[in-house]
């Protein structure tokens, strides 16, 4: 730089691929994190898909056993109403009206 600061037209040339060199692998690098973080997504996505999944089925399960353990307690119920029934009728004596006291 002996013109006082500028820099020739020989010397800008032969720097030219130098910085082109530094900027490529910059680039690389900023696609290989952006593949990186789609890629992640992708795998949260899935685990969180999964998980959704199992929570769905472990829900239908429980509404599955209150559903027959409704379905045993109404059995239960009918049975023990038909047995009184039952023993009503063989003793011949009329069913006593089961509403709450004072609701007349």
């Amino acid at each position: 730089m002996p013109d006082g600061g500028h820099i020739s037209e020989e010397d800008f040339n032969r720097s030219q691929p130098a910085r082109q060199k530094m900027s490529v692998p910059r680039f690389v690098i900023i696609i290989l994190i952006a593949v990186i973080a789609l890629y992640s997504l992708v795998v949260l996505t899935i685990f969180i898909r999964t998980g959704i999944g199992e929570a769905r089925k472990a829900t239908q399960r429980e509404n599955i056993k209150q559903n027959l353990k409704q379905i045993g307690i109404a059995l239960q119920n009918y049975h023990a109403q038909e047995a009184e029934q039952k023993r009503h009728m063989q003793d011949n004596q009329p069913l006593q009206d089961q509403s709450a006291p004072g609701s007349d």
